[in-house]
């Protein structure tokens, strides 16, 4: 997990975030499972939590440095991988001051211990109300979220609730032209399917 801060509020944080981002579909690829979700610090400057595949450290050199913050023993991703995420990062939000990159190589990068650890993570973090209160004179803050759509979970199986002989057929219903453009045609048979994922006692019982 990559946390990505400033030191100084932005106007435009996520200008800063897409700049990384293609960075990070760069050195990564396009087809990496990752997200990132969206809080605002007590001070009132947007902070970026980036999760991605372990699988993804093995393209760079690291090691992990195990500390304790706030009470708690963090393992901290230290080596190349470290320092070339720090550089993108701070040549996304383009602030050259010391005191930021310092603050960069206190540890930006930690490695969570298994997948289920990080979907706790990810639902601690998504559910914060505090930190996703707006700041004074922000009126809007756009998606608190974003998943990859190579992260996106899918059901292995799918079961038919409904299907229909043609395609797209509110069409008929609400664009008049469209009807009696079709009136003089034979319908189209594609075949509308509407699915769903089983649920947990469906799949034992299959």
């Amino acid at each position: 997990m990559i946390v990505l801060t400033f030191r100084e509020a932005p106007a435009e944080p996520k200008a800063a975030l897409r700049k990384f981002v293609r960075q990070f579909r760069l050195l990564f690829g396009q087809n990496v499972q990752w997200g990132w979700v969206m809080e605002f610090q007590a001070r009132g400057a947007v902070h970026f939590h980036i999760f991605f595949e372990r699988r993804l450290l093995k393209r760079y050199g690291w090691h992990v440095e195990r500390v304790i913050r706030r009470g708690k023993v963090v393992d901290l991703v230290r080596g190349g991988l470290e320092e070339l995420i720090i550089h993108k990062w701070v040549s996304s939000v383009g602030d050259s001051h010391p005191d930021f990159l310092r603050f960069q190589r206190g540890g930006i990068i930690e490695l969570l211990r298994s997948p289920d650890a990080a979907a706790r993570y990810v639902a601690k973090e998504a559910g914060k109300r505090a930190q996703k209160m707006l700041p004074e004179l922000i009126d809007g803050a756009g998606r608190w979220w974003w998943l990859s759509p190579a992260g996106k979970p899918r059901p292995l199986k799918t079961i038919t609730l409904a299907r229909w002989p043609y395609d797209r057929p509110y069409r008929l219903i609400f664009d008049t032209e469209k009807t009696l453009a079709l009136q003089n045609k034979p319908m189209r048979a594609k075949e509308f399917v509407v699915t769903r994922a089983p649920r947990q006692t469906e799949l034992h019982g299959a």
